[in-house]
């Protein structure tokens, strides 16, 4: 039970609270166990309003013992709560363990990292309302600080000319702040003229741009070269006369590059020490014209890549002394890939037979099948057996032009004619099943995917 069980209408409270008695008749005997219970309830209510209560949680899920064990929420329950730590995203507000309700923000958002500090007291007010009718509570107090600063009707209003400085409000900081000139200020309507050097003071990387807001200056006028500094460890105004190179100021450079740093579409542009890019051929020393050429000219090695758009997509590899030591070449009517070192073709990739073309001696080592003994499968395709049994061969499993080096181990293998195919010994017109003697090597050439021929030491 608490206050929030009492009612409004004075008749309806004579047994409202189990713990007072204030029914009609009610015996002598109840009235100071009464009177100690209802100053008891004020006292918790008191509580409440005094943030004296105990309060934690963590991990941005807070929680309030109320010292009265409520059981449900309440529209207009409030409480002055003091947060245990500062807030790091989503907050909710857990009373008495009756359930987490999320809270909200004067101007209606959801309380989140940074919203809330420990050393602050926050009025929180439980509405039915909040959270799509299932309830929360909402922080009491203005929308936001734009309606303190709204009310501010004119810079002038705040102005101190007598001690050559004008005020504004800073938001970060949640006081009046204050900037000074040295030589005045001259204030005209919306508009701030300052001859000399601008200070801010007690604004924390306040922008002009942000004075301007929170006073409604719509100009800020600097007549002096000498330009000011804006917060508390400085940083340089930027103007029209003092940007370009050599100002020092980011607000000439991207990402702190000046503009002579970066590629022009209109012409040629060495990056100093790095990187040379040259487009049109300009500098090209091979390629076509419209080849784009990135060259390592520091190290004086000439390496670089070139991409030229025409029929051909080349990839050009080089040095000083040969700037055509190789390429890569993709032909776009036909689909080829051909790569040439020293001047000649070594491999090509010829599209329409579907077939790799070698220009130079193949090496390396055939790769072993996962298969051993049984009925092959096209796993086995141009693969290497080590044989543990004996296989069997099928039709319609290898295509034309495959082959399958078998090597039989300790001991002889039978190589099984199966269905679908004709398996011929090498040199004859025999067919059928073969046998494979221990330690025999055999070659399996399938001439299609129906008929294969089998070679081989020891294969009888």
């Amino acid at each position: 039970m608490s206050v929030f069980d009492w009612s409004t209408t004075a008749s309806s409270n004579g047994n409202s609270d189990s713990s007072i008695n204030f029914q009609e008749g009610q015996a002598p005997s109840t009235v100071n166990d009464s009177a100690r219970a209802l100053m008891s309830r004020i006292a918790f209510w008191r509580n409440w309003a005094g943030s004296a209560m105990t309060q934690g949680g963590a991990s941005n899920a807070y929680t309030i013992t109320s010292g009265e064990s409520l059981s449900a929420y309440v529209n207009g329950m409030r409480f002055a709560w003091q947060p245990n730590a500062d807030s790091t995203g989503a907050v909710t507000l857990n009373v008495d363990t009756i359930g987490a309700k999320k809270v909200y923000m004067p101007d209606g958002t959801q309380a989140g990292s940074a919203d809330l500090d420990a050393d602050s007291i926050y009025d929180v007010i439980y509405d039915d309302d909040l959270d799509s009718s299932a309830g929360g509570f909402k922080i009491a107090g203005f929308p936001d600080a734009s309606a303190i600063a709204g009310n501010l009707s004119d810079i002038q209003a705040l102005s101190d000319p007598g001690a050559d400085r004008g005020l504004f409000w800073d938001d970060s900081e949640s006081k009046i702040a204050y900037f000074s000139a040295g030589t005045g200020l001259q204030f005209s309507g919306t508009q701030l003229d300052v001859g000399a050097t601008l200070q801010v003071y007690n604004a924390n990387a306040l922008t002009a741009a942000e004075i301007q807001q929170v006073q409604n200056i719509n100009t800020v006028t600097i007549t002096n070269a000498q330009w000011g500094y804006l917060g508390a460890t400085g940083g340089t105004i930027w103007t029209s006369a003092n940007d370009g190179a050599g100002s020092g100021l980011d607000a000439d450079t991207l990402d702190g590059l000046q503009g002579t740093d970066y590629i022009l579409t209109d012409g040629t542009r060495a990056f100093s020490g790095a990187v040379t890019i040259s487009v049109n051929g300009a500098t090209a020393a091979s390629g076509a014209a419209d080849d784009l050429i990135v060259r390592n000219e520091s190290s004086g090695s000439g390496t670089g890549i070139s991409i030229i758009g025409n029929a051909f997509g080349t990839i050009y590899f080089g040095s000083s002394a040969d700037v055509d030591a190789g390429r890569i070449i993709y032909d776009f009517s036909t689909n080829d890939i051909l790569v040439r070192a020293a001047g000649v073709q070594r491999l090509q990739w010829d599209q329409s037979e579907t077939e790799w073309i070698f220009g130079g001696t193949v090496t390396g080592a055939v790769t072993a099948s996962g298969e051993t003994t049984g009925t092959l499968t096209s796993a086995s395709a141009n693969k290497s057996i080590q044989m543990t049994g004996d296989i069997t061969l099928n039709g319609s499993v290898f295509s034309g032009g495959t082959m399958i080096v078998l090597y039989a181990g300790s001991s002889s293998r039978t190589i099984t004619q199966g269905s679908g195919i004709l398996l011929r010994l090498d040199g004859t017109a025999t067919t059928g099943s073969r046998t494979l003697a221990a330690y025999g090597v055999a070659v399996i050439f399938f001439i299609a995917s129906s008929q294969a021929v089998v070679a081989g030491g020891g294969v009888s």
